[in-house]
């Protein structure tokens, strides 16, 4: 969960304060309660990779997933919801440990976070990285809780369907939807890369990412192995730090969101 610290002051109506450090003292007792209460698991202001804003990253705490998700509520229940069971399934088959599978179905909005598809766009980067990739599972897990866009030209077994059952007026409207998000993927990856090569010279964008690896490493120490030991370099995790920054540089940027893009892409869409 991340919020710009600039909207957040506008929501709560409160002063906004220029420095890091003012800004942390002003959010940290509240921010603490909601952790004392388990609302939160943990929060962090950083500095948005533009500098001109701060954003505010939470993790949700037991508490907020058990109204949000109250059907994966109890951990060490067995899931009952078929398509849970599935989806349990698929992450176990592919190394993840039952109860870290478990843990992040309870963290992930699967109202809006199709898993399906990304376990099938992680089967193919697993097929084309092989032995680079040194932890698989591990790898799977952070693509999930972060919520990895699935590329726009990937075909999924959902996309292929949809299109199967194109002449049914549900099917059509998923697929339309489905397609304005692919859309708007590539509308803001462009808008991203634009921005990077705009406002990051070579040596600061080498910086960007060398602290990039570096925060995902302590994140995720046992997903790339090779790299926390020094015996080599990652595609995996140049790939991850490569994802990070193009996400940070679209929050930066206040971009429209893809209710807005529907409803009339902005100038210089790619479409």
């Amino acid at each position: 969960m991340e919020r710009k610290y600039s909207e957040l002051c506008e929501l709560l109506d409160i002063q906004r304060w220029p420095h890091l450090s003012k800004a942390k003292q002003i959010l940290q007792p509240p921010l603490d309660e909601l952790i004392r209460i388990r609302y939160f698991e943990s929060w962090d202001l950083v500095h948005t990779v533009g500098g001109s804003d701060f954003k505010l990253i939470m993790t949700p705490g037991d508490a907020i997933l058990r109204i949000t998700r109250p059907r994966l509520a109890a951990t060490a229940n067995p899931v009952h919801d078929p398509a849970m069971e599935e989806l349990l399934w698929a992450l176990t088959s592919r190394g993840v440990r039952e109860a870290d599978a478990r843990r992040a179905l309870l963290d992930i909005d699967l109202d809006r976070q199709c898993v399906a598809d990304q376990i099938e766009w992680f089967d193919e980067q697993a097929r084309r990285m092989g032995p680079a990739m040194t932890n698989p599972p591990g790898f799977l897990l952070a693509l999930l809780r972060e919520n990895w866009a699935v590329p726009a030209g990937f075909e999924t077994t959902r996309k292929r369907a949809l299109r199967a059952r194109a002449s049914q007026d549900t099917a059509q409207q998923e697929l339309r939807r489905l397609e304005a998000e692919e859309q708007y993927r590539l509308w803001t990856d462009q808008r991203a890369s634009e921005a990077i090569a705009q406002k990051l010279s070579a040596a600061e964008k080498t910086r960007r990412l060398k602290a990039l690896r570096r925060e995902i490493l302590e994140k995720y120490p046992g997903v790339y192995a090779k790299a926390v030991s020094g015996a080599g370099t990652s595609p995996a995790l140049e790939e991850h730090a490569e994802w990070l920054l193009r996400e940070e540089v679209k929050l930066d940027l206040g971009l429209p969101t893809l209710e807005e893009f529907m409803r009339g892409p902005p100038q210089g869409t790619l479409f």
